[in-house]
């Protein structure tokens, strides 16, 4: 539940979509937590108000109804002048995540790959390692979105920031990547892998991560063990017709198995709305256990499954956390329902800023192909081709041309309909806008060369056949620039060696822990 724009708001914002898109360069895709909290830092998340079992059930939501209702209140005041964006406003959705907390030994907060700094409010991560003392681990998914130079650069700007974080990346649907002149290039499209091609129902690599995260954690490593096992088997018989049978069988008596347990660990899921929470945990599975949608608020309660006799899985619904990101930003990234969008048309203009001409090459508006003059400018420019200037009014009106959406009175282009398919496809991750931390572009000959880039690449392309990943990955390139050579931009999209390509698929061994750990809380670099 979000609050209501006010029609003059709303008619502002139309008009600026009618004004020509001014392309940022690349300089403006890095962002820093002061570009989307800013002075936000201040402003706690709302906590459960201190409680004790002499309270009734009514005592007890009775104070929560009234400190929700007094922080709301005192957080409006505060920002009257600079009014925050979409939050969550209703107490039950809020009620949830506080169970969620409270019975968790150790909280996993599930972030996009695209935005990840959006989703990680500083203030989730102050409650639950100071307030409640307990382990917080980022999980960066759906990685196989984005370049994994982008990936290991975001993964050293949380370490920097939060020295107590844990962060694990993981895609819920391994071997979405595409490549060749189809993957993410260096202003971020991107095509799915083709419907021929198989996936793997489990993120092995993922998980395995994961695994070693916990085990720096949890004391007793036994109650890792049955996991390990299970991943085992999934891998020894993963082709085969037995093995989802083998996977149900294991998962399947896991409840009744948890009653009888002595003690088992709690892990909770928290996050913004489409991160992938629900298909996260699917993928941990191994099987469809809870239901996942694109539709924000589309699990309204806490949800438990044991995943094994002694790990216990608890997804919560994805709800908004207070910030000033721009709006435009949550909309792209799913955090808000599009079909309540009044104005979606600044949002299309958003994502023609970001992309520039690469977004009007992939709606088939232009058959010319991006001229890679944004890699050189410094200043914004105009979204020019063949002289006309694009608005994004008049980008969704060619769209709506080129799908033939008409209106039912009058049969004029549905500008609407189209700019609201324009969103889909970007949340959906067809068109991929992504964010790059502070100092990327200097940097990217580092990444490019990083250590760990292989495994991340792997860890991308985890479950496609063979057959498409063997002609598809070339870090030839890659190791030319590590070793002095010219940096191409179609390098940085997560490409791999045809070296290291071969049937040696080895599972990605990433670090698991922080290695500014015990520097303190660190610089935005």
């Amino acid at each position: 539940m979000f609050s209501r724009e006010s029609g003059d708001e709303v008619e502002i914002r139309k008009r600026e979509s009618r004004r020509p898109v001014l392309v940022l360069p690349k300089k403006g895709l890095e962002v820093s937590y002061d570009d989307i909290y800013q002075s936000t830092s201040h402003i706690a998340m709302p906590v459960r108000p201190k409680w004790d079992y002499s309270l009734s059930k009514q005592q007890l939501e009775a104070k929560e109804q009234r400190y929700f209702n007094e922080y709301v209140d005192k957080l409006m005041a505060e920002t009257h002048d600079h009014p925050l964006s979409y939050f969550e406003l209703n107490l039950e959705t809020w009620r949830q995540l506080w169970r969620v907390l409270e019975m968790s030994d150790v909280v996993m907060v599930i972030s996009d790959a695209r935005h990840p700094i959006l989703h990680f409010p500083p203030s989730l991560y102050r409650h639950v390692v100071e307030d409640l003392k307990k382990t917080l681990v980022l999980v960066i998914n759906k990685i196989d979105l984005v370049p994994a130079t982008a990936v290991l650069a975001w993964r050293e700007y949380f370490y920097r920031q939060f020295p107590e974080l844990h962060v694990v990346l993981y895609t819920a649907k391994p071997g979405n990547l595409m490549t060749g002149s189809e993957r993410a290039d260096s202003k971020g499209l991107m095509s799915h892998a083709p419907s021929g091609a198989k996936r793997r129902m489990i993120s092995v690599g993922g998980a395995r991560q994961l695994i070693r995260t916990l085990a720096d954690i949890v004391a007793d490593h036994s109650i890792l063990s049955e996991w390990t096992e299970k991943l085992s088997k999934f891998e020894v018989a993963e082709g085969e017709a037995s093995s989802q049978n083998g996977a149900d069988h294991h998962a399947g008596s896991s409840v009744s198995a948890a009653a009888e347990a002595v003690s088992y660990l709690t892990i909770g899921l928290v996050g913004h709305p489409n991160v992938g929470k629900s298909s996260l945990l699917n993928s941990l599975v191994g099987k469809k256990v809870v239901s996942a949608s694109r539709t924000p608020g589309h699990t309204k309660h806490f949800q438990t499954y044991f995943l094994t006799p002694h790990i216990r899985l608890c997804d919560s619904p994805g709800l908004v956390f207070p910030s000033r990101a721009e709006k435009q930003l949550q909309i792209l990234s799913g955090m808000y329902p599009i079909s309540q969008v009044r104005e979606p048309y600044t949002s299309i203009g958003y994502l023609a800023c970001r992309l520039g001409e690469a977004l009007l090459h992939r709606l088939g508006l232009t058959r010319k192909p991006p001229c890679g003059e944004e890699a050189s400018s410094s200043e914004p420019r105009p979204l020019e081709v063949d002289g006309h200037a694009w608005s994004a009014w008049e980008l969704c009106e060619a769209w709506a041309e080129e799908r033939g959406y008409r209106t039912a009175k009058g049969a004029r282009p549905d500008v609407y309909r189209a700019a609201n398919q324009i969103l889909r496809l970007a949340t959906d991750g067809r068109i991929c806008l992504y964010v790059r931390p502070p100092q990327y572009t200097e940097e990217l000959t580092r990444w490019m060369c990083h250590p760990d880039l292989k495994s991340v690449v792997a860890l991308q392309r985890e479950g496609l056949d063979k057959a498409v990943t063997a002609s598809s990955y070339d870090l030839t390139a890659l190791s030319s620039v590590c070793e002095g050579g010219e940096l191409s931009d179609t390098t940085s999209s997560g490409s791999t060696s045809s070296a290291e390509s071969s049937d040696s698929e080895v599972a990605p061994s990433l670090a698991t822990s922080n290695p500014f750990a015990q520097l303190g809380n660190g610089d935005s670099d």
